[in-house]
């Protein structure tokens, strides 16, 4: 089943990104999709971008790096503290995210229509449960797909005692 649901979001997020490519992205290529997913719109820093994508600083700098030269993102100076900078989307990447979210409900719509309603229902329902009772509790890990927006930082997270809740 492991390889079954990593060949189907593979599949999945290949569709997406052929999408954005063919939208007006055509040097986007999978691995920099980490900064995008894990970017707040308001910024957010490097070192925060590798922890929820659970990657060394330097691979995560040299995405983002990456990404500043297709004028996808830019740094900032970080509003608290001069001396650290925020990663921030440009114009360029705001449309990146309109074309994504356009993107995928066409990826949706296709899977709805290759696997039909019922299947899709179960499929998304059943998935669901899982995530939730899966998200439940102390976790090693960010949970993909669940709001970054507040999400802990890998101190807090390390600092966190499970509970007996």
């Amino acid at each position: 089943m492991s390889r079954l649901l990593y060949t189907a979001t593979w599949l999945f997020d290949v569709r997406i990104l052929d999408i954005v490519n063919e939208n007006g992205f055509p040097e986007l290529r999978m691995a920099h999709l980490h900064v995008p997913r894990n970017l707040d719109l308001e910024g957010t820093r490097l070192t925060e971008l590798a922890i929820r994508a659970e990657m060394s600083k330097q691979a995560m700098g040299e995405l983002v790096d990456q990404c500043e030269t297709m004028g996808l993102v830019e740094r900032r100076p970080h509003k608290e503290d001069r001396r650290a900078k925020v990663v921030c989307f440009t114009t360029e990447g705001r449309h990146l995210i309109a074309v994504v979210e356009r993107a995928l409900a066409t990826a949706e719509r296709e899977m709805l229509a290759l696997v039909g309603i019922k299947r899709m229902e179960e499929v998304v329902s059943g998935l669901m449960a899982y995530c939730e009772r899966r998200a439940v509790g102390p976790q090693r890990r960010r949970t993909p797909g669940l709001p970054i927006k507040g999400a802990e930082t890998g101190e807090a997270r390390r600092a966190r005692r499970p509970t007996t809740e």
